[in-house]
């Protein structure tokens, strides 16, 4: 059996940010009949929810750029895969070399670039 696994934006969302009438009507018989589908993406729960509340999306999904294994039926994190706090510090060392503020507190880290750090 195959899974078929979909980003959102640019492929599942038309370019109107959103899973079109038509799509839906195609993809949710299949998946009521079992269609292995899931989804990949950098989005959030919350965004993702609202998004696919119109396809019964069974399987957990990939979000915040593989960071969050989530249920959507259930709206629940099954699983987390967070930075270690050395990869952590290594990425604030790095940014302070870059010029940009960046703090730590364990895992979690705050950094703030400059204007023209950014790309355009």
């Amino acid at each position: 059996q195959t899974l078929y696994i979909t980003d959102l934006d640019g492929t599942l969302l038309g370019a109107d940010g959103r899973v079109s009438a038509e799509s839906v009507s195609i993809l949710a018989p299949m998946l009521r009949q079992g269609l292995p589908l899931t989804v990949a993406t950098a989005r959030s729960p919350a965004t993702v929810v609202q998004l696919l509340q119109a396809l019964p999306i069974a399987l957990p999904a990939v979000l915040m750029t593989g960071t969050i294994l989530y249920d959507l039926p259930a709206r629940r994190t099954i699983g987390t895969q967070c930075l270690s706090a050395q990869s952590v510090a290594a990425m604030c060392r790095v940014l302070r070399r870059e010029g940009a503020e960046a703090h730590r507190k364990g895992r979690a880290a705050l950094c703030l670039l400059q204007r023209d750090m950014l790309p355009l």
